[in-house]
């Protein structure tokens, strides 16, 4: 964790409220991993590598995690590891599940996109803040040979100003 966190918070400049948040997504990543189960030789694996934009343009650092949804009448751990990958100044990303680059189970995931935030505040950690351009998180289709994907969140400023 310590050469994810290191390697990132030399090359970025947003605020450190950003840093914080990237930081406790990054400590949490193995937790979440953990849980998702292990052991890919039961699972098949396709790569992927993608893009990922807010409001038409790249986000610039952060993290990009594909969750395994698990299909009807089996568990989370069943339905195999979590897939991740760091978000690159053009917004790419490669993502690796048991290995560097290795990409990600085939089947249907939930994506969450951490980054820091838009705004230079000190605004709490919410729902409307907690991912990348205000988002919640969407669902992809891994399927069977390359993976190329765009993801394109669209972000919409709350009207009333945070606290």
């Amino acid at each position: 964790m310590s050469f994810l966190s290191t390697s990132f918070l030399s090359t970025n400049s947003h605020s450190s409220k950003g840093r914080q948040v990237l930081l406790q997504v990054c400590a949490l990543l193995p937790v979440v991993c953990g849980l998702s189960g292990c052991g890919g030789s039961k699972f098949q694996m396709a790569p992927v590598s993608g893009v990922c934009l807010c409001n038409g343009k790249p986000i610039e650092a952060g993290l990009v995690v594909f969750e395994p949804i698990p299909e009807s009448g089996t568990s989370l751990q069943e339905s195999g590891r979590s897939a991740s990958g760091m978000l690159n100044p053009d917004g790419s990303f490669v993502l690796s599940t048991f290995g560097r680059n290795d990409g990600a189970i085939v089947g249907k995931h939930k994506v969450l996109v951490f980054a820091p935030p838009l705004e230079d505040d000190d605004a709490p950690l919410t729902d409307e803040n907690r991912y990348a351009c205000g988002n919640q998180p969407v669902e992809q289709e891994i399927t069977p040979g390359e993976n190329s994907i765009q993801l394109t969140l669209i972000h919409t400023p709350s009207k009333a100003r945070r606290r």
